[in-house]
């Protein structure tokens, strides 16, 4: 666990532009080093199961992973959980809220992953891709990416990245700000700018939230062989 004190960080902020670039530069190098181990493990391990609680800046991760492969020659089809929820007049009984792992289309999305596999077209609920290289790789990313439900399926072929902030922040009257709250802080802004809820419809929910982390994702994260710290400095 990494302790930043924040006196450090509003003497850095002196010069934002420099600290700015300085926290991608750290940033850069995680997604460096987890690039390397995708790309020691193929051809064997074609899959990335990228997965991490609420608020770990998994989709940012993501898309930093694939621009980072994609600069080095590999082909690379992004596939996002999000897009395989059922409808909530399909979700079966132990779906009992959003942070269960039954609210998933689990056959559609496996069903995808073994197309791709394959070298096939997949028809995905935004976008179809095709693959037949020995050098492309697959990230799906999604909070149960390496629940046994679907990792699983794929364990032998596939590289599990677990996703989350894991700074602690010590304000200048020695207060603790833990990895959790800065979550919640981006689920604030990320839930009130992008899903039209309000700051304290999200803070309200924190708790049912924390409670599925605990239960659902927690658990699974021995599964990962990768781990990211996704916090910046600048936050």
């Amino acid at each position: 666990m990494r302790v930043i004190d924040m006196e450090d960080i509003i003497l850095a902020m002196r010069n934002q532009t420099q600290f700015v670039l300085r926290c991608e530069e750290v940033f850069h190098d995680k997604i460096s080093a987890a690039a390397a181990a995708v790309l020691s493990a193929q051809p064997k391990k074609p899959f990335v199961c990228l997965t991490g609680p609420s608020g770990s800046g998994k989709t940012t991760t993501a898309m930093r992973l694939k621009a980072y492969l994609e600069n080095l020659g590999v082909c690379v089809c992004l596939l996002s959980m999000d897009n395989f929820f059922l409808p909530l007049d399909q979700r079966p009984p132990e779906a009992e809220d959003w942070e269960s792992p039954y609210c998933v289309n689990w056959n559609l999305l496996l069903d995808c992953i073994d197309g791709l596999a394959a070298g096939k077209t997949v028809q995905v609920p935004w976008y179809g891709f095709k693959t037949g290289s020995d050098s492309a790789v697959v990230i799906a990313e999604g909070i149960h990416m390496l629940n046994p439900i679907v990792f699983d399926q794929i364990r032998s072929h596939a590289t599990g990245v677990y996703v989350a902030p894991r700074t602690r922040i010590i304000t200048p009257d020695d207060q603790i700000v833990k990895p959790e709250q800065v979550r919640v802080a981006r689920r604030m802004i990320r839930d009130y700018l992008g899903r039209g809820h309000s700051l304290r419809d999200t803070i309200e929910r924190a708790q049912s939230v924390d409670a599925g982390e605990r239960k659902y994702i927690q658990p699974n994260k021995p599964n990962a062989s990768v781990h990211i710290d996704s916090f910046h400095d600048y936050e």
